[in-house]
C-alpha cells in the first residue's frame, strides 16, 4: 500500500471540506435615495455604464445616471419634498444626495436637456454642468435648460 496516494486523498478531502464550510461574503445592500418614473417616452437609469429601462419606476442610488429620450418625461422623488422633473433629450449623471438633519444636499450633473425641479425650505441643489458652470439652488421652484452645443444655460 502506497502512502502518498492516501496522504494526498486526505489532504484533497480536507481542502473540499474547507471551501465548503467557508460563508461567502454577502454584499451590503445599497441604500435608495429616491425614485425615478417614467411619466412617457424613453427613460433608462443606473449606472453610467450600465442604464436600463424603468417602466414604470425603480429606485435611485447615489451616483446614477439617468437618460430621457423620445420627447420623454420623467419625475425624480427624492423624499422630503426635493423633487425633479427631466424632459426631452435629457442626460444626467453622478445624481448623489445627501442629508443633514431633515434637509437635503443634492448634487446633479447635467449633460444635456433641461429639468424642473422643487426645492424645500431649508435644501439645496447644485446642478453642475460640463463647461464648469455650478447652479445652486436653494429652497425654490426652478427650471434649468442646457445646450451643450450652443454652450447656453437659461435657469428660471
Amino acid at each position: 500500500m502506497k502512502r502518498i496516494p492516501i496522504v494526498a486523498v486526505l489532504i484533497a478531502l480536507f481542502a473540499t471540506q474547507l471551501f465548503c464550510t467557508q460563508q461567502t461574503p454577502t454584499p451590503s445592500p445599497t441604500q435608495s435615495i429616491g425614485q425615478i418614473e417614467k411619466i412617457q417616452g424613453g427613460v433608462q437609469a443606473g449606472p453610467e455604464s450600465y442604464l436600463i429601462n424603468v417602466d414604470p419606476r425603480r429606485d435611485m442610488q447615489n451616483q446614477d445616471a439617468v437618460h430621457v429620450f423620445d420627447k420623454g418625461k420623467a419625475n425624480l422623488d427624492f423624499h422630503y419634498g426635493l423633487t425633479f422633473t427631466l424632459y426631452n433629450d435629457t442626460v444626467a449623471e453622478g445624481t448623489s444626495i445627501g442629508t443633514e438633519g431633515t434637509s437635503r444636499q443634492a448634487v446633479l450633473k447635467l449633460s444635456q436637456g433641461g429639468l424642473r425641479g422643487h426645492n424645500p425650505s431649508g435644501s439645496k441643489t447644485t446642478v453642475e454642468l460640463p463647461n464648469g458652470v455650478n447652479i445652486l439652488i436653494l429652497g425654490t421652484q426652478y427650471f434649468i435648460t442646457y445646450d451643450p452645443v450652443a454652450d447656453k444655460i437659461w435657469v428660471y
